[in-house]
């Protein structure tokens, strides 16, 4: 299991190439933003992917490679967050 922990500067070795914009409205809690604003960092290798958000994106790549697979665009509400894109 990993661990959430704040980002400390971390960087996914590859941008998305290729990528396909889906504009998207899905809301989500105060508590689930607060968890998307510290990470997942995984801690062995069975833990496939590393969550971090970085000036509103949330990066989700592959824990070995860094690659980047999925960025979504997160704007903060009063109650959460609102997803409005993903590529």
């Amino acid at each position: 299991m990993g661990q959430f922990t704040k980002n400390k500067g971390w960087k996914l070795a590859k941008p998305i190439k290729n990528a396909v914009d889906v504009k998207t409205n899905i809301a989500l809690s105060k508590e689930d933003y607060e968890k998307i604003q510290l990470g997942y960092c995984p801690d062995d290798m069975d833990c496939k992917w590393f969550v971090h958000l970085i000036d509103g994106w949330v990066s989700i790549g592959r824990s070995m490679s860094g690659i980047t697979y999925y960025k979504a665009r997160v704007e903060e509400t009063p109650d959460g967050c609102l997803i409005t894109k993903v590529y």
